[in-house]
């Protein structure tokens, strides 16, 4: 998907593992496109009585999402785990210390019914990610390494 001023670049070829890398200056009419994409992941995970995980990417943003943006993130994401109790959690890549401090806080206010964290680095998040399927008992996509996962490049299209 590609706005004005951000892109945003959506995987599921590491299913039950899906990746969903910001860049830009993501806002919040991106939302609703990308709940629409992670609602069709979380029919696949129900359909194929799988569990799902996900793998935020915000270290390309270039300019921080306003709370605009942030509460049609909080907003959306609860709702999705509500729909899909397939939804184990995941972790988001976020750079800035303040920002992971303030989404850490604001994850705090959603329902415990899954285990979403912010994480430094992309091997940190992908490491909690596995960790998530371990403990469901869920295998991990063979090609998707920590050490060996390269960001995607910006979409244009």
């Amino acid at each position: 998907m590609v706005r004005s001023g951000a892109a945003l670049h959506m995987s599921a070829e590491h299913f039950p593992v899906v990746i969903v890398t910001w860049f830009g200056s993501p806002s919040a009419d991106m939302v609703p496109e990308y709940i629409g994409w992670l609602t069709k992941q979380g029919q696949r995970a129900a359909d194929e009585d799988t569990k799902l995980v996900l793998l935020g990417d915000t270290a390309a943003i270039e300019v921080q999402p306003g709370p605009e943006m942030r509460r049609a993130m909080v907003r959306a994401v609860r709702d999705f785990a509500d729909a899909y109790p397939q939804f184990l959690g995941g972790a988001t890549v976020v750079s800035n210390p303040l920002v992971r401090t303030a989404l850490r806080m604001a994850l705090m206010l959603l329902p415990k019914s899954f285990d979403f964290k912010p994480a430094r680095t992309v091997e940190q998040a992908l490491e909690h990610a596995f960790g998530l399927l371990d403990a469901a008992q869920v295998a991990r996509p063979p090609r998707l390494k920590s050490t060996d996962y390269r960001r995607p490049v910006r979409p244009t299209w």
